[in-house]
């Protein structure tokens, strides 16, 4: 199974979105803020 351009796009775009998110959280969980 060979990964297109469009799928390496793709997984970086979930890995950055899954990053993001897990920051925010971690950075809510510090603070007691949820927005």
């Amino acid at each position: 199974m060979e990964l297109s351009a469009l799928d390496l796009q793709g997984i970086s775009y979930l890995f950055i979105f899954f990053s993001s998110t897990i920051s925010i959280l971690l950075y809510d969980q510090k603070t007691s803020i949820w927005i």
